[in-house]
């Protein structure tokens, strides 16, 4: 059985969504430039340059690994349409490992 969470209804303008803090629902909509301070600003360009890179290393090395067992595992069947597959799967998540760990950070401003 499958089961999940209700969080977030999206409106055209913005969500009303579930606190996950405070547990009440609030009305949100996206920030505009104008809204933020100077520091804030600052700290979103920094943000946003990181792209969470670890999380997609992290799932990309998990996603090699499966690759690699299921390479291996159709090799030994001797199912070449499927190790083809696999092979192709292991090329596709390198390369995803590879373009993430190549991405460089950005240095810390100076305070």
């Amino acid at each position: 059985m499958w089961a999940g969470t209700f969080t977030m209804i999206r409106l055209g303008f913005g969500a009303y969504m579930r606190c996950p803090v405070g547990n009440h629902w609030v009305l949100v909509r996206p920030a505009t430039e104008t809204d933020l301070t100077q520091e804030e600003r600052q700290i979103l360009k920094l943000r946003e340059h990181l792209d969470d890179q670890d999380g997609v290393k992290l799932n990309s090395s998990i996603g090699l690994l499966i690759g690699l067992i299921g390479l291996v595992g159709w090799i030994v069947f001797q199912n070449w349409w499927w190790a083809l597959f696999a092979a192709t799967w292991v090329l596709v998540w390198g390369a995803v490992f590879m373009h993430a760990s190549r991405k460089g950070r950005p240095a810390a401003p100076p305070n």
